[in-house]
């Protein structure tokens, strides 16, 4: 933030403050992944289970879980907490690529 406001970044954490920045942020990637799962779960009501179908669905819902479990262990006031935070949101980012490679190259 601080980089933002000193070269005049308008941001949403320096519009608003970074707590909303956080839940406005939470709130997306969360609807994201339940959008995720309400579409795997629509197919399932049309089609047999796959395997494909089974690993998204799966995947998803731990990953979910996983998500908010880290966004309840964020303290905004600790740099350490925050760096922690999104070490982990980029794992999340990069488990999307394996679990959608696990789901349609796999089983082996």
């Amino acid at each position: 933030m601080e980089g933002d406001a000193r070269h005049g970044i308008r941001t949403m954490a320096i519009l608003y403050s970074p707590a909303t920045a956080l839940l406005a942020g939470h709130l997306l990637v969360g609807a994201a992944y339940l959008l995720t799962i309400g579409l795997v779960l629509h197919h399932l009501q049309h089609s047999a289970p796959s395997f494909k179908d089974l690993a998204l669905l799966i995947g998803h819902v731990a990953l979910l879980v996983l998500f908010i479990v880290n966004a309840f262990s964020i303290r905004l006031g600790d740099q350490g907490s925050v760096r922690t935070f999104y070490l982990r949101f980029w794992l999340f980012f990069f488990a999307e690529y394996a679990l959608y490679l696990v789901a349609y190259v796999g089983p082996w």
